[in-house]
């Protein structure tokens, strides 16, 4: 049994696995410190861009702690003791599935941009680096310790290359990085009663690369594990709103003081040829299925607050068995790439339905007992661009798909709690009277697009995205879901990487639910319970707006605050609109 005070750190947990992967990791170091060695490489000169009155040296970044790094593909240089080496000398006939064709490498480094995967899909992620034409950049010497103060803000991540190790381990298929993540939001105006919360999340990482580990292409091997803390539960009652105005909700956070560690990903991921990818293992449909695009190296949706945008359009979770972050069940997928290159996708998947994705025993739950059911996502994606977000064509990106739910569930008067205490009083639930159906459905498009790039500093632009989803009427408690967004990279001068978003999501409440509750009797409406003040409000639609500064001091460092304002809260006209302020910061390990 786990041992944990609630504190905000996993270090704490005596038993947690978070504190046992660190020590074995520890433990490899250590023993094997006498083989470890740190790279170099030298790049053409770099570019110079004029930012306001001041020249900028443009420099390429080690780019390390980015959980997809491990489906780029890159090879590494081998040295004498390669274990590939080895394999070779002493049997010429082995590695039957190394694959030497360029093109598989280089139709996962785009796909990983245009279609997902995106395996963090909260904030927290640093931005590509700029490797345009010119740029260029020499290693440091490995230390434990940056050798200044801007050298320690100009690095990839807070805790640097460990001294060389973390280069070698990647440079050998073993990829360790990380990400915290907390985020603090107040109601100070309107809504039902003022509040604020705060929640974190912390996620570790290990990815390893069968190419680089052992020369064969046998894929990659995917472990993500996370930790949440807090609770979003005050701040949902408070507003009232159908979709969390913070990002860090779901995954046990409507549960007042809990503080766990629960698995995110263990899966097998292969690239087959430059046609066929799959994946399989624990793992949940939002890093595959409704998206978000990759802009800049980071999440597109995350570059909002508000959970109705990120990490995807909230309805489908509302609607259906589709599985997010930080949530883990037997799942698997297929891709398959028409034309051999990133211009065109198909993808099917499979995820597991549990009775409860939250319940503790479901954390580290590997097998299917608490099934109920199967969620099946099919996606057609449409992508154009460069190689990147600073060169070449400007991204734009079409996603048009569908899913099919296999569970028996309740018709949508069962989401008639979801109302109690706002649109009318929990004694009004007595004459509901839900109904069993089996295999709702549903559908959505997103679509995606960078308007501009800079022309005198590529490292900034403009874009833009939007997304609609239907579900199924017969049991979707909002079968109408928009999501914009518009999102600045490039503020102020000497500010290239800071960013300003503006953005919003509209929820279109059932109209069964709707004519429900104006058909209720007078009688019922006007009853005063514990809390509530008599009357009541048809449910109808939900809107919020957010504006939001993203400021990154330091590469691995993210500081955002941020305004929404939400309109009809809990979609009715019962209380005035909600003015929530807050403040997300991450940290990238």
């Amino acid at each position: 049994m786990m041992n944990c005070r609630v504190v905000p750190s996993f270090f704490r947990c005596r038993n947690s696995p978070i504190r046992w992967v660190l020590i074995f990791s520890m433990l490899f170091l250590q023993a094997f410190a006498p083989f470890a060695r740190a790279d170099s490489e030298r790049l053409p000169n770099p570019v110079i861009y004029e930012d306001g009155d001041q020249e900028i040296n443009v420099k390429l970044h080690q780019n390390a702690s980015n959980l997809s790094a491990a489906l780029n593909g890159r090879g590494r240089r081998q040295s004498s003791a390669s274990p590939v080496l080895w394999m070779r000398q002493h049997s010429p006939s082995f590695n039957p599935f190394h694959v030497e064709n360029e093109d598989s490498d280089n139709v996962v480094q785009k796909e990983t941009k245009a279609f997902g995967s995106m395996p963090l899909p909260i904030a927290g992620g640093e931005f590509s680096p700029y490797l345009g034409a010119g740029s260029t950049y020499v290693p440091q010497p490995a230390t434990w310790l940056p050798r200044s103060f801007p050298e320690w803000l100009d690095q990839p991540n807070v805790t640097g290359d460990w001294g060389g190790w973390r280069s070698w381990l990647k440079n050998w298929g073993v990829n360790i990085g990380g990400r915290w993540l907390m985020e603090w939001n107040g109601n100070v105006g309107g809504g039902r009663t003022h509040a604020g919360r705060y929640a974190d999340d912390e996620a570790i990482f290990v990815d390893f690369d069968t190419q680089k580990l052992f020369g064969v292409h046998l894929g990659t091997i995917h472990f993500l594990m996370t930790l949440r803390q807090g609770s979003n539960a005050a701040m949902m009652a408070a507003v009232p709103a159908l979709n969390s105005v913070m990002e860090i909700s779901g995954g046990g956070t409507g549960t007042p003081g809990y503080d766990f560690t629960r698995l995110t990903k263990l899966s097998w991921e292969m690239l087959w040829n430059k046609y066929v990818r799959t994946e399989i293992g624990e793992m949940n449909a939002e890093t595959d299925f409704e998206q978000s695009s990759n802009y800049w190296g980071a999440n597109l949706y995350c570059q909002f607050v508000n959970n109705g945008i990120c990490g995807a359009p909230q309805s489908i979770m509302m609607n259906s068995g589709y599985t997010w972050y930080p949530e883990a069940t037997p799942a698997a997928y297929i891709k398959i790439y028409p034309t051999g290159d990133d211009h065109w996708l198909i993808s099917a998947g499979v995820y597991t339905e549990n009775h409860n994705h939250s319940a503790p025993h479901n954390y580290w739950n590997l097998g299917l007992d608490d099934a109920v059911g199967a969620f099946v996502p099919v996606q057609l994606g449409w992508h154009k661009g460069g190689i990147s977000d600073y060169e070449g064509p400007l991204q734009a990106n079409i996603k048009i798909g569908a899913y099919w739910d296999s569970r028996w569930v309740k018709d949508v008067y069962s989401q008639l709690p979801t109302f109690a205490g706002n649109a009318m009083p929990a004694s009004a639930l007595a004459y509901a009277d839900p109904k069993q159906l089996r295999s709702p459905y549903g559908a959505w498009i997103q679509a995606d697009a960078m308007l501009e790039r800079d022309g005198r500093d590529p490292r900034r632009g403009l874009s833009l995205f939007g997304s609609f989803t239907w579900g199924d009427p017969r049991d979707s408690v909002a079968p109408y879901f928009v999501t914009l967004g518009l999102t600045r990279k490039g503020t102020f001068p000497n500010r290239p990487n800071d960013t300003f978003s503006i953005g919003g999501k509209m929820l279109w409440v059932n109209d069964q639910l709707t004519q429900w509750v104006k058909d209720l009797p007078q009688s019922v409406c006007d009853t005063h319970e514990y809390g509530y003040g008599g009357g009541c409000y048809a449910p109808h639609m939900e809107s919020a707006l957010e504006l939001n500064y993203g400021w990154r001091p330091a590469t691995w460092l993210l500081v955002r605050p941020d305004l929404q304002f939400v309109f009809s809260p809990g979609g009715t006209k019962r209380y005035a609109t909600a003015t929530v302020v807050g403040l997300e910061s991450a940290v990238t390990f």
